[in-house]
């Protein structure tokens, strides 16, 4: 999306040319003509409509990691993974199954770094620990397909 908009906006002619009676300066005026691209109807909702499931998805890991961490630090509690299918599963409720699968991949990175030890490092020394997070990214994956399907399901049901 951004690279059409950035291409366009190159194509239409940024040239020494067009500065000299204006007097404003070419990035003046490419600020100008981005304002003017970005204002379209339909430019800024499908921009939204592309990245919001995404920092849908990275915003709810964050928070769900800084609930644990904060959980661990006081309970010292064992197998906090499990509690990432929650955010996955809304996200696949919410947007489908393809960012449930984002979430569960940066619900994993999340866990191997903040959760298990050794912490701050993406290295996972236990045996245990490294079957129990593939355990959960499968389960995880799967949870998502059919919550999504379900949800899909749903949607169907209630337009027909």
């Amino acid at each position: 999306m951004l690279s059409t908009v950035l291409n366009k906006l190159l194509r239409s002619g940024l040239k020494a040319e067009s500065f000299r009676f204006g007097g404003s300066t070419p990035a003046e005026e490419l600020a100008r003509r981005w304002r003017a691209v970005v204002r379209k109807p339909g430019v800024k909702q499908a921009a939204i409509r592309s990245i919001a499931p995404i920092a849908v998805s990275f915003s709810i890991v964050a928070l769900m990691t800084a609930v644990l961490f904060v959980v661990e630090s006081y309970l010292e509690a064992q197998h906090l993974v499990i509690a990432y299918l929650f955010p996955t599963t809304l996200v696949a409720i919410r947007y489908g199954s393809s960012f449930a699968f984002l979430t569960s991949f940066a619900s994993g990175i999340a866990a191997a770094y903040f959760l298990f030890p050794p912490r701050f490092s993406l290295y996972i020394a236990e045996t245990l620990h490294v079957a129990e997070l593939g355990f959960f990214l499968l389960l995880a994956l799967l949870a998502s397909k059919v919550v999504s399907l379900l949800a899909h399901d749903i949607r169907a049901s209630r337009c027909s």
